[in-house]
């Protein structure tokens, strides 16, 4: 009896790791672009260039970013990739979501206060953005919405927007 109770939890508790986990995939080469194309407006705008290259920038985006998501309980059950989309990834990313960054710059570097994510759930075709003010609670939103807690995720993006529209007053 002892055996089949142990073997039937030993069942269960398998296939609760075998759940897949949902996937983001970061997309490396949009932020840098994005970032090569800030800079440049940046350079038109204010007669000086950013200090670091854009490839640079897009990296520490993405370490801060790496950093808050491995921190955040919220994304428990997300996984994040930040190679290429390949042959092999193709139905992952199909049936997941893509994250991209839009770099503000100011005192010629990365200016949080003025960058913003964007998301694409590629199976409803659902598009999400975010402040990246905060790159903790970004990260805690954006795994929400990728675990399809949506009505969670919006109820705490506009307490930020609202904590934010406070501070500005």
């Amino acid at each position: 009896m002892k055996a089949h109770l142990f073997t039937a939890i030993l069942f269960v508790g398998t296939l609760m790791g075998c759940q897949s986990k949902m996937i983001i995939f970061l997309d490396q080469s949009w932020n840098r672009d994005n970032a090569k194309n800030a800079c440049q407006v940046y350079k038109r705008t204010s007669n000086n260039s950013c200090v670091r290259i854009p490839q640079q920038m897009a990296d520490d985006l993405k370490r801060e970013f790496a950093s808050a998501f491995l921190q955040s309980r919220a994304c428990k059950g997300v996984n994040i990739s930040y190679d290429p989309v390949g042959d092999e990834a193709m139905k992952d990313y199909l049936s997941g979501w893509s994250l991209t960054f839009d770099i503000g710059i100011a005192g010629r570097d990365i200016d949080y206060t003025h960058s913003a994510w964007q998301m694409l759930d590629h199976k409803t075709k659902r598009r999400f953005e975010g402040p990246l003010k905060d790159v903790d609670e970004a990260a805690s939103q954006i795994c929400m919405l990728a675990n399809g807690k949506h009505e969670l995720a919006l109820h705490y993006a506009n307490h930020i927007l609202s904590e934010h529209v406070q501070e500005e007053q």
